[in-house]
């Protein structure tokens, strides 16, 4: 699971981007929109695989809701991926926010490395 903050940031470029086109935004939200029901399972079968236990088995089953009272989430990577189709970006954006961390990180390091030889290791 990523924090808003990372997604946020993720987003931000392709929010950006999208401001200059006729890209339908609400049509993807649209798109990205879950039933709490299929946004629990997706959130539980994430949380076993990236962290190596069953949500369910320590939290027990989602509660039922009234047939009347119905309720959405946005699934806001699912959104992102959308919208990086959409501007013609699948080969030269992340696809995700770990890609787009891990890429991150990597600039960091080899920065870090690229000052460290040229002014030593005092900077």
């Amino acid at each position: 699971m990523h924090t808003e903050a990372e997604i946020t940031a993720w987003l931000e470029p392709l929010f950006a981007a999208a401001e200059s086109t006729d890209i339908d935004l609400w049509a993807i939200v649209e798109q990205a929109t879950l039933s709490v029901d299929e946004g629990s399972a997706l959130r539980c079968s994430e949380a076993k695989t990236e962290h190596g236990s069953d949500v369910k088995a320590r939290m027990g089953d989602w509660p039922d809701l009234p047939d009347a009272e119905v309720r959405l989430v946005v699934d806001w990577v699912r959104f992102g991926q959308i919208l990086c189709h959409e501007l013609g970006w699948d080969d030269s954006y992340p696809r995700h926010p770990a890609v787009a961390l891990d890429q991150l990180r990597r600039n960091r390091e080899l920065i870090g490395r690229q000052i460290r030889e040229r002014f030593g290791d005092s900077h």
